[in-house]
């Protein structure tokens, strides 16, 4: 068959344009998932669906997960470094203080002050 049809499975049947997202070559008796989707790589018609959320979908029909430090990029077609997240601060600015979670918050509570490195409070004098 001429790229981008198929034939039937039956093979007697004249040959059917591929369904969307999905394409076959030249000699080839089934359409496969193009990038960015995932489903039958083989029989007719194929089933082409959205590549699944957090996963990637290269175009032979299949859906992968990324490799530990890296997320699908847009197109979910392959992968990419995973985003890196800034480094919390060493020590919170003047009039706040660190919390159980690491972030800073603003003031102590009443009768306590933030005390020299400004990542903890201490009792006011």
């Amino acid at each position: 068959c001429p790229g981008g049809a198929t034939l039937k499975i039956d093979h007697a049947s004249p040959v059917l344009p591929c369904p969307a997202h999905s394409s076959s070559s030249a000699g080839q008796s089934a359409c496969i998932c193009g990038e960015g989707y995932w489903g039958f790589a083989r029989g007719n018609p194929a089933s082409c669906k959205p590549c699944p959320r957090g996963q990637y979908c290269p175009g032979d029909g299949q859906a992968f997960n990324c490799p530990s430090g890296k997320v699908a990029n847009a197109e979910q077609t392959g992968c990419v470094d995973a985003p890196r997240r800034p480094p919390r601060p060493q020590h919170c600015l003047a009039g706040y203080h660190r919390v159980a979670d690491g972030s800073c918050q603003f003031n102590c509570p009443r009768g306590w002050v933030p005390n020299d490195t400004n990542d903890g409070c201490v009792g006011a004098s």
